[in-house]
């Protein structure tokens, strides 16, 4: 099973009833070709040194977009309203971290 759809799984799992929202969030994301470029250059800024001028400028770019569009926001609206989501948001923020550059 590939990470992504061990993700999936996982989300499916932890928000039920955020599944499809989070479904069509991604496809949005998919769509949006200025917020693809964005979440590829946070990808790869895992093997950025941390006083790496470019964090700085992905992190204003990030918060910039997600302001301009907050139907991107990661967080499925169905942890934001359980009483355990953050510890269900950080098993998903956390899922695949051995598999991605510290």
């Amino acid at each position: 099973m590939t990470m992504a759809r061990e993700g999936l799984v996982l989300i499916r799992a932890l928000v039920p009833e955020g599944f499809d929202e989070y479904v069509a969030k991604v496809e949005r994301g998919l769509d949006d070709p200025r917020y693809f470029s964005l979440v590829k250059r946070m990808w790869r800024a895992a093997e950025w040194e941390p006083d790496d001028p470019r964090v700085d400028e992905l992190a204003t770019a990030l918060a910039d977009h997600y302001l301009a569009h907050p139907a991107l926001l990661p967080i499925p609206a169905g942890l934001r309203s359980r009483t355990d989501g953050a510890i269900r948001h950080g098993l998903l923020a956390r899922h695949g971290e051995e598999q991605k550059p510290a």
